[in-house]
């Protein structure tokens, strides 16, 4: 009776709020004093959001809305409050503002053109592409991650303080009142900071040292007994702030003081026939003390998403599109303080991120903080341009969170940055092109592994990184980390603390001096704390302590199974390895060769027992990553096609092609399909979910709700059930996760 009662109750309430709720509606041409309705929309979404209550929805006609979404009301779990594209329409939140008032040729030069705005911009946009700030050496905005554009570096005779360079004295400019962002010490950090004593022709200039030596403001970049270590020549360094540097197509120039903006379009065009927008909004949508307000399909170009104590907030189907740019990057106090810096920012709990993009953010992408927040089937893509540590592209921060099926590529930091005090699951992700800008980071990486006890990081594949492919720093403990393959990093994996389950993984990245499997090991651990078994690595497994490094032999009662290779032995092992296929050979001695460990690998095998490494022979071929990719871009379904799209990605660095963004639609609607055939059916049916889930539960219902089945299903492969002890009629199937519930009606006859 209290199942019935408790179904009846659902149903009531969802009627109850199909009965109230209201729809208003909002058009770029509407007026703010119509009803609000198809017919007589509004013109702005904040008239809209100011009378909505729990249900009611905001529909958003196509167009472009130059404004700050200012939440002020929630909803409820059963009648959120909703804002969404109405029938798949292209609506756009705007941080930017249009210039209207007429270009005019700049008399100094006729490529340049000049108006007066009176308002810094940060970012200037030809319709819907990013225009970079005047700057040496030149760079178009698509090449930030081509060095040799990107960058100009010191020569002989720098130090602290001090740049000498012989490019600067060529530009024949006086640079002094500027700004260079500079890499100096270990590089791991980008600060801007402002030119002294220059004059035209010089070839050195010196730069603002104030408020930066030492860990306190710059961190270990900042620590003089490092930048004594690193030196001062080679240091990577770029300048802006001076109309004198504006000298190439699409550059542009805001000159403060007197209010004129400048820019030098793109093949001779004349900007009076473009559409023309410079960044004057920072936030999209800002929010405090909310709950349950959900966005759906929803792009947000040139501002970014704050809100604070929100809980049960959802977006979904959302773009977030150059969110944050130019931030000035001088010192940590300074960083802590500015709260505009990440493209995305929740703090609270139960907040959902699905199927969503974020692209082109000058800093962090997504940043969640609080307890039980998912981030699923998203991509996040060329973030942190300059290279500031961490600026990752997903931070999740707070317990019993889940990042899922997401793909991550592009970024100058670090990919996934977990601090969560709390169990965090990280499962199916895709990570790669990582650590462009910076040198002492990971594609995942866990900085204090003592908060994170629960945690399991599965079924993923981290890749092509400028540093290593996953990390846990200061004292990890009761972490699981299984059935993931990396190769081309610098290095494997580095797991510090103690009580580690490292099962079934597979490393393969071939820097002999810096592969392998490393375990630092603290005083208060030894190995026997830690579960170590059933890995396959490139050269070596060590251990690092107080000894030094030490290789460590398999043996013993928690070291067992594990394989290390040379890599004159790729091709015994692997099925093929130039194709970057690291999945067991038939006939390898790694087929069957490992051990069954509770809880993580006793239902992930095919055969007698586990083979050694992430992938079973003629077992599951498990695709990490979102189930689509932005513009063009094809998903990867194997590890060679993601090693080739890294590498097509890469090659973008250099070419005139923007690299593509953009949501995927027909992608991500053929993905969210359950599919049941035959139907009707007889004894055996066959169930496939498109969608991207490590895996769904089902039950099959009878037409009273009584469960007459249940199992799971491995997401993207079919699975056959057998269903002949069901009698003749009509059932629902169910399958669901901790994001969705797909259901599907079949009939037994």
């Amino acid at each position: 009776m209290i199942r019935y009662f408790f179904y009846w109750l659902i149903i009531f309430n969802l009627v109850t709020s199909v009965l109230t709720a209201k729809n208003y509606y909002v058009a770029a041409n509407g007026d703010d004093n119509n009803e609000g309705s198809l017919t007589a929309p509004f013109k702005t979404i904040n008239n809209a959001i100011n009378i909505l209550q729990p249900g009611d929805q905001c529909i958003l006609r196509e167009g472009v809305y130059y404004e700050t979404i200012a939440l002020n009301t929630s909803g409820t779990t059963m009648q959120p409050v909703t804002i969404a594209a109405y029938n798949g329409e292209k609506v756009i939140v705007s941080g930017g503002q249009v210039v209207e008032q007429e270009w005019e040729r700049w008399s100094e030069n006729p490529s340049i053109w000049r108006n007066k705005i009176n308002f810094n911009p940060k970012q200037l946009f030809l319709d819907d592409r990013s225009m970079i700030e005047a700057r040496w050496p030149n760079m178009k905005f698509h090449e930030n991650w081509d060095a040799s554009k990107k960058w100009a570096l010191t020569d002989e005779g720098s130090d602290f303080g001090r740049v000498i360079c012989n490019g600067v004295g060529q530009l024949g400019v006086n640079l002094t009142g500027g700004l260079v962002y500079i890499k100096v010490g270990k590089g791991n950090d980008c600060f801007s900071r402002q030119i002294h004593n220059h004059t035209a022709g010089s070839n050195q200039f010196t730069w603002d040292t104030n408020l930066f030596e030492g860990v306190e403001y710059t961190g270990e970049d900042g620590d003089p007994v490092k930048m004594a270590r690193y030196g001062h020549v080679d240091n990577e360094f770029f300048i802006s702030g001076n109309l004198e540097l504006l000298d190439a197509e699409t550059e542009w120039f805001y000159d403060e003081s007197e209010g004129w903006l400048y820019f030098y379009p793109p093949n001779g065009i004349n900007p009076n026939h473009q559409t023309i927008e410079y960044k004057k909004r920072e936030h999209g949508v800002t929010g405090t003390n909310i709950s349950n307000v959900q966005f759906y399909g929803v792009k947000f170009k040139g501002c970014n998403i704050e809100l604070s104590m929100c809980d049960n907030m959802r977006f979904e189907n959302c773009q977030f599109i150059y969110p944050t740019y130019r931030f000035i990057h001088f010192n940590r106090k300074d960083y802590k303080e500015v709260g505009f810096l990440r493209g995305l920012t929740i703090k609270g709990n139960n907040n959902k991120i699905i199927s969503c993009e974020m692209a082109w953010a000058d800093l962090d992408g997504m940043y969640l903080w609080g307890e039980n927040n998912t981030v699923y089937n998203c991509v996040v893509h060329d973030g942190n341009l300059h290279g500031k540590h961490p600026g990752a592209a997903i931070t999740s921060r707070g317990p019993n969170s889940i990042i899922n099926n997401t793909t991550v590529y592009n970024c100058g930091g670090v990919g996934i940055y977990s601090v969560n005090k709390g169990a965090v699951i990280t499962d199916k992700v895709h990570v790669f092109n990582c650590g462009i800008h910076c040198v002492d980071v990971s594609a995942y990486y866990i900085p204090w592994g003592d908060l994170h006890t629960g945690s399991e990081i599965r079924f993923s594949w981290f890749h092509n990184t400028h540093g290593i492919g996953m990390r846990c720093d200061s004292y990890g403990r009761d972490i699981s980390v299984h059935h993931n393959v990396v190769w081309e990093c610098e290095r494997n994996c580095k797991w510090e603390g103690y009580n580690f389950n490292i099962v079934n993984n597979t490393y393969v990245s071939k820097d002999e001096s810096k592969s392998g499997l490393m375990l630092v090991l603290s005083d208060l651990a030894s190995l026997d704390d830690s579960e170590v078994h059933n890995n396959l690595t490139l050269y070596k497994i060590s251990e690092r302590s107080t000894n030094g490094i030490v290789a460590i032999p398999d043996n013993g009662t928690n070291f067992t199974h594990n394989q290390v290779l040379d890599e004159n032995e790729l091709d015994e092992y692997f099925a093929d390895p130039s194709g970057f296929d690291w999945r067991s050979k038939a006939g390898s001695s790694i087929v069957d060769a490992g051990i069954i460990i509770d809880d993580i690998n006793k239902y992930h095998y095919h055969g007698s027992m586990p083979d050694i490494g992430a992938y079973e022979y003629n077992g599951v071929y498990w695709i990490p990553g979102a189930s689509w990719l932005p513009g063009n871009l094809q998903v990867p379904t194997t590890m060679g096609e993601a090693q080739q799209l890294a590498e097509e990605l890469k090659a973008k660095w250099t070419q005139e092609e923007q690299i593509p963004t953009g949501i995927n639609q027909e992608k991500l609607a053929k993905d969210t399909i359950l599919k049941l055939w035959p139907n009707p059916v007889g004894n055996y049916l066959n169930i496939s979910c498109g969608d991207t889930g490590h895996s769904f539960n089902f039950k099959i219902i009878d037409i009273s709700g009584n469960v007459l089945y249940r199992s799971s299903i491995e997401a993207r492969q079919s699975n056959v059930f057998d269903i002949g002890f069901l009698e003749k009629g009509i059932y629902v199937v169910i399958c669901e996760n901790n994001v969705k519930q797909l259901t599907a009606k079949v009939i037994k006859h």
